[in-house]
């Protein structure tokens, strides 16, 4: 594919993602919160890579300046090939402590701006194929998380359904579930900074994340899951509930 729009640029796997697409020769059109962050990238792999970089600034947690801006973007590059939705936000914390604004926040950026840049995408744009970053907390269940593993959820079922409906057009549907990355994401997920401090050693690094997140869409796989340790305890879950309930609160409540 020569042209990739990724989205959640700014930092950790969308950054990574955005180097290791210009690394396989494709021209980038990156899409952030952060105007500097968007710009300094760009120089960044200007300097290393000879492709074709546009920015844009974009806020999903205003479902209509996404939509609108969204299929702005892909009015003026029709020609993107690959659409990476990388944009995510999570807060841990029970639902009770937890405000309508971080509830709000996450359903607008984790499935209704997913949605509605997928949607501009197939619309406007030169459709391939679509890499979606879900995470593992769709898959499996713990505590402090309710609303974040929902939202992963969708992702996931988006992703599968989706790829059904394009399929007779030879659109790939990609997804990847990972595990916690070391990436600032947990900087507004877990202000405390405990959480990264007691899974440090599992950390997945986004470097090679991305290597084989691409890969995996090259070779037209449906979904990547890593770690793999987390792949087989999600399966676990499916066989053995009850017993997958007792393990998230009293072994792997880390949260």
């Amino acid at each position: 594919m020569k042209k990739a729009l990724i989205t959640g640029a700014t930092g950790g796997l969308g950054t990574c993602l955005a180097k290791e697409a210009a690394n396989r020769g494709m021209d980038l059109v990156l899409v952030g919160r952060s105007w500097e962050k968007l710009n300094a990238l760009k120089d960044e792999i200007a300097a290393e890579t000879p492709v074709s970089i546009a920015v844009y600034t974009v806020d999903f947690n205003h479902l209509p300046n996404t939509t609108q801006k969204m299929k702005h973007i892909f009015s003026k590059h029709p020609d993107v090939e690959l659409l990476i939705n990388n944009a995510g936000l999570g807060y841990f914390k029970e639902l009770e402590g937890m405000t309508t604004t971080e509830v709000t926040e996450m359903i607008s950026t984790n499935v209704f701006g997913l949605t509605e840049t997928t949607k501009a995408f197939l619309e406007s744009a030169s459709p391939k194929a679509v890499l979606n970053i879900s995470s593992m907390a769709a898959k499996m269940s713990s505590p402090k998380s309710s609303v974040y593993s929902a939202t992963k959820a969708y992702v996931t079922q988006f992703s599968n359904t989706l790829r059904l409906e394009l399929k007779p057009k030879k659109i790939g549907v990609h997804v990847v579930h990972a595990g916690p990355i070391a990436t600032p994401f947990f900087e507004k997920a877990d202000k405390t900074g405990e959480y990264v401090k007691k899974i440090d050693r599992w950390l997945i690094d986004p470097t090679k994340l991305a290597k084989q997140s691409l890969k995996m869409v090259k070779k037209n796989k449906r979904e990547l899951n890593r770690p793999r340790m987390m792949k087989v305890g999600a399966r676990f879950s499916v066989l053995f509930p009850r017993i997958a309930d007792f393990f998230a609160l009293k072994v792997f409540n880390y949260k």
